[in-house]
């Protein structure tokens, strides 16, 4: 018996540079890759909302591996570091993607050998909070990108803004990331950067450990659909093609990110994550019965200074991505 699996296709290939989109962090994997509008501690969140750095986020360094299909993976690190005369928080980063050995082949199919292909960041970026409920930060990127002997570098620019309210338990985050250009490009037209525009709410319940999330990303770009004719099918036949409607509330909601935290014990040292992407689910998920692309889960451990965060998210029934992250706050003079 053979079983035939089919995956929508997904909105993709519109931008280089793809390494500026992978979440900077387990804990940020987990809770569905764009975490912005959170008032936290967490350094690593700075690099998607760069006002998310804060007086409570310096001090520390924060590391994060994860791991993707055939032999990639992606490495993040991160610090921040309080300048108190100027009142600023500044932060510092270095992304890196690789793709191990890739097969080379000749116009006949026949194996000649292997390349490399990989991508860096460097990032550096600082928050000031103009009042108490209002913070904007900005990061500069420097992005360089390898594939076998070609090479492309560019520039880019973060601005992110965090307004909280309620005593902290509510904050609203505003994140315009990825505006630039390249500076050298793989073809000799100029090629975009991913540009996004998300807002992200967040509530954190008085008297219940649990942190809600809502994200809205690519405000920028309203349409989300991809026109795929193979999804009009199922199993070689026809099927009836979504009304006007559901085909609206369902672009709305591929804009949405839904995340949840639960904070377990006194000072929650520890916290179980869950999320959903819907966009990425109806972008990858098989065809045939679903599945579970799009959620992401994992946990994390508070221990004095050190922490220590996993994060699994479901892409496609060909697998899953699996992210590790361990931080380290020293003391102060």
């Amino acid at each position: 018996m053979c079983l035939d699996y089919t995956s929508a296709g997904q909105n993709g290939g519109q931008s280089i540079y793809q390494v500026l989109d992978l979440a900077p962090s387990a804990r940020s994997l987990s809770l569905g890759g764009k975490y912005i509008s959170v008032q936290d501690s967490d350094i690593a969140l700075a690099q998607f909302n760069p006002a998310m750095a804060s007086t409570s986020s310096t001090h520390q360094v924060s590391l994060s591996q994860g791991f993707y299909y055939t032999g990639s993976s992606y490495s993040n690190i991160g610090i921040a570091h309080y300048l108190d005369k100027e009142k600023l928080t500044l932060i510092g980063g270095l992304q890196f993607l690789q793709h191990g050995d890739i097969l080379m082949t000749d116009e006949y199919g026949n194996k000649i050998g292997t390349f490399k292909a990989n991508e860096y960041v460097f990032l550096a970026g600082a928050s000031k909070k103009l009042f108490d409920p209002l913070s904007i930060g900005i990061n500069l990127k420097y992005i360089s990108s390898q594939v076998e002997a070609y090479q492309s570098t560019g520039l880019g620019i973060d601005l992110g803004a965090l307004y909280t309210l309620k005593k902290g338990y509510q904050s609203l985050g505003l994140s315009v990331r990825n505006i630039g250009t390249p500076i050298k490009g793989y073809r000799n037209e100029k090629e975009s950067l991913p540009f996004d525009v998300s807002l992200g709410y967040t509530q954190r319940l008085e008297h219940v450990p649990f942190i809600l999330t809502i994200t809205a990303h690519h405000l920028n770009q309203w349409n989300l659909h991809y026109d795929n004719p193979v999804a009009e099918t199922l199993f070689g036949e026809p099927i009836a093609a979504p009304s006007t409607i559901s085909k609206s509330i369902d672009n709305v909601v591929r804009h949405l990110i839904f995340s949840g935290e639960i904070l377990l014990g006194k000072y929650a040292p520890f916290r179980l994550r869950v999320s959903y992407h819907h966009q990425r689910h109806q972008e990858l998920k098989d065809l045939s019965y679903g599945g579970l692309s799009g959620f992401a889960g994992g946990f994390g451990i508070r221990m004095n200074r050190l922490s220590f965060d996993y994060a699994l998210a479901n892409y496609n029934i060909a697998g899953s991505v699996h992210s590790l992250g361990i931080g380290y706050r020293w003391k102060k003079d």
